[in-house]
């Protein structure tokens, strides 16, 4: 599996935001680093998905605080994120993983990507 590289695309534009996403980056790529068996591991997975806890209500409480019309339907892929990782949590390291990082990319790419044109669009 390969490590997350974070890439000047991904940018938002939101000191806050785009700190945490690249926290995230740097999170999953930690886990990688440790092997599968390895107690700390597990730790390091369990970090990440409160670190996603903490992103996800912050992002979302950005997006209320500017007017975000597709908030609701964010907060629906946010919490597709977490149930999807739930169902997951039993099955093999690298099927998790490999989903987690799919998703994230795409998800910055596609949909917070959207959230920055709305807040370029609505500067004055």
């Amino acid at each position: 599996m390969k490590s997350l590289d974070w890439i000047p695309a991904l940018e938002l534009g939101d000191e806050l935001l785009d700190s945490q996403h690249k926290h995230l980056f740097e999170l999953y790529n930690r886990v990688l680093l440790v092997d599968g068996g390895h107690p700390n591991r597990q730790k390091l997975f369990l970090d990440l998905l409160d670190y996603v806890d903490t992103h996800f209500a912050d992002e979302e409480r950005l997006m209320e605080s500017i007017g975000y019309p597709e908030l609701e339907f964010h907060k629906g892929l946010h919490r597709q994120l977490v149930e999807r990782v739930m169902f997951l949590k039993n099955s093999p390291d690298w099927e998790v993983l490999d989903f987690f990082q799919e998703w994230l990319f795409r998800h910055i790419m596609a949909q917070d990507h959207k959230i920055k044109v709305f807040m370029t669009s609505n500067r004055k």
